[in-house]
């Protein structure tokens, strides 16, 4: 038997491969950036550039008025301090939400420049905080100004957070508004309606946990997006709460960033988001720094990318729900049968390749676009399908290329192009739809989508002539 003579020092490996899932990483959060899917959820750390956040200043403001001395940390230590000098001085313990109203009315903190950076790239448009100051509210309105800013909170109080407009939106289209959700409360004179006891988080994690009652079409759409969490530095425990609530399953962390400012790495939640592969990084002003780069260079790419759009790889692309591909395989047939150079996935995404990267492209480099709109997409709200980032690629398209026909939807008789749970970008109009049901001879269907290109190539050759007029 042959010895052992190499220590396993000595051995060579490859280190590149830790190294590149960093940048494996990055790369799948800024393509969910770029498609519009990532939510920030901003915590007190990250929300001004003091060396203390809000919250503490608040806990020291008052512990000074009321002279405890014993160095509170928290809200609830503030208040049940073993001396009582707060309730003592204040009555009760209730006393406190009017006081931090009380100061919340009268003071203003300029939010941190890493906080108005990243929501100044305009690719955040909708934003969860989990503080009650109005700190984010108001980094929002400046970086969306002229815009008007949607607020919601979620307060514990079934009666409101289930409305419209006061705790949920009516749609996923309304969170490409410019909108900010208080996810535990917003600072008011109303007790236990925001978080700042500890009673107060197990109350509302236990309600976030439940699912009863809160927002219904705000906590569908959360759970399918990926997160990227600044600034939430709660203690160990309490944050496996709020980030399990926010994903629906410890499953789901693995589709957010986590921003951790903890000293030790060896922390009980190092050690919990480590397991669950969620994506952490640890200093703050690098991850807004790379967002920043990485959100320039890719779009840079993107306006290259446009420039060669009159170089057309295909001539129609097909997107449709998987439960249409009876349908479009036969659609696909016809069309190919005609000599159209088509774009379907199951032929034009090849194995090893980045998927959202050869959608993109297919959408990009195709002569028009053909969304099948059927029952099937009115029955498949509450599910992810990568059909809706091609529609959202699409209606971009159509608003940077001028007049002409891009967007030709085949819809089946009854869809409803209105309804705003299917969130059908408004580009897909009615009007340039072409209907079928089961009887419709899909030849037909193909002579429009035939003629729809001949047109694109038609005034392709006139302004390759020169002899486009008005």
């Amino acid at each position: 038997m042959e010895s052992d003579k190499n220590e396993l020092i000595d051995i060579d490996i490859d280190v590149d491969i830790v190294l590149s899932e960093d940048e494996e990483r990055w790369d799948e959060l800024l393509d969910e950036i770029m498609a519009g899917h990532v939510i920030p959820v901003i915590g007190p750390d990250f929300q001004i550039g003091d060396e203390k956040n809000f919250h503490t200043q608040l806990i020291d403001l008052f512990a000074k008025k009321f002279g405890v001395s014993s160095d509170p940390q928290t809200f609830s230590q503030l208040i049940y301090d073993k001396d009582k000098k707060f309730i003592n001085a204040a009555k009760k313990p209730e006393a406190i939400y009017k006081l931090i109203n009380q100061v919340l009315t009268k003071v203003k903190k300029r939010p941190s420049d890493l906080l108005l950076r990243l929501l100044a790239t305009k690719k955040f448009p909708f934003v969860i905080t989990t503080s009650f100051t109005p700190v984010v509210e108001s980094a929002m309105r400046q970086v969306w100004e002229g815009q008007d800013v949607t607020v919601l909170q979620f307060r514990n109080d079934p009666g409101r957070d289930l409305k419209v407009g006061e705790g949920d939106v009516q749609s996923v289209r309304q969170m490409s508004q410019p909108t900010v959700f208080y996810m535990f409360g917003k600072y008011s004179e109303e007790k236990n309606r925001y978080v700042v006891t500890d009673v107060d988080m197990m109350e509302f994690c236990k309600s976030w946990l439940a699912g009863m009652n809160t927002p219904r079409v705000l906590t569908e759409a959360i759970k399918s997006c990926y997160l990227l969490v600044l600034g939430n530095n709660y203690s160990d425990w309490l944050f496996r709460f709020i980030c399990y609530s926010l994903r629906s399953s410890a499953e789901g962390l693995r589709s957010s960033l986590m921003v951790s400012t903890h000293a030790d790495d060896d922390t009980p939640l190092i050690q919990f988001l480590n397991r669950l592969e969620t994506f952490i990084q640890r200093d703050p002003e690098y991850v807004v720094d790379e967002i920043e780069r990485r959100i320039k260079e890719r779009e840079k790419a993107e306006e290259d990318e446009a420039k060669k759009s009159l170089d057309y790889k295909t001539d129609v692309f097909l997107s449709y729900s998987r439960n249409d591909e009876t349908l479009v395989r036969k659609l696909y047939d016809i069309l190919s049968r005609r000599g159209l150079r088509v774009w379907y996935d199951r032929n034009d995404i090849k194995e090893g390749d980045n998927w959202r990267q050869a959608i993109v492209g297919g959408v990009r480099t195709s002569r028009i676009f053909v969304p099948i709109l059927t029952e099937n997409i009115e029955n498949e709200i509450m599910e992810i399908h990568e059909y809706r980032t091609e529609w959202k690629e699409a209606a971009s398209i159509a608003n940077k290329i001028g007049g002409r026909t891009f967007i030709v939807p085949l819809a089946e008789r009854g869809f409803d192009f209105y309804n705003e749970l299917t969130d059908v970008p408004p580009e897909f109009s009615e009007r340039n739809a072409t209907w079928f049901d089961i009887s419709t001879d899909l030849e037909t269907i193909a002579d429009v989508i035939e003629r729809k290109v001949e047109e694109v190539k038609s005034l392709e050759q006139k302004i390759g002539h020169g002899k486009l007029r008005n």
